[in-house]
């Protein structure tokens, strides 16, 4: 029974090796840099380095926003809970607000020095 087992086993695995074929997929090619690519590699280079740094911008300002909501979360929490007021709640909420649109902004300043 052992060997049946064996020949059925390589026999299900050339029938998949024959049937089973390389995957040849049409790959889209990769976006070119939002400066362009004249200029030679090195600049090249620098314009998929300067679209590297403003995602990484954009990656701070999505961080700025998870750490003003969690907060704004947390203190509602604490209002509804009736360990602060709304004042403390709204105090977050601006403040909050205020540090993104300056986050969002220099973020933006950074770009364009770039």
């Amino acid at each position: 029974m052992h060997k049946v087992q064996i020949l059925w086993l390589r026999l299900i695995a050339g029938i998949t090796a024959l049937l089973a074929s390389p995957a040849f997929a049409a790959l889209p090619r990769p976006d070119a840099p939002s400066r362009g690519t004249e200029g030679g590699f090195l600049k090249m280079l620098q314009n998929y380095g300067y679209d590297i740094a403003v995602v990484f911008g954009l990656g701070i300002a999505v961080v700025g926003f998870s750490i003003v909501a969690i907060n704004a979360i947390q203190k509602f929490h604490e209002v509804t809970q009736k360990k602060a007021t709304w004042t403390e709640f709204f105090t977050v909420v601006l403040v909050g607000g205020g540090l993104l649109i300056i986050v969002i902004w220099l973020v933006n300043k950074a770009s364009e020095i770039l």
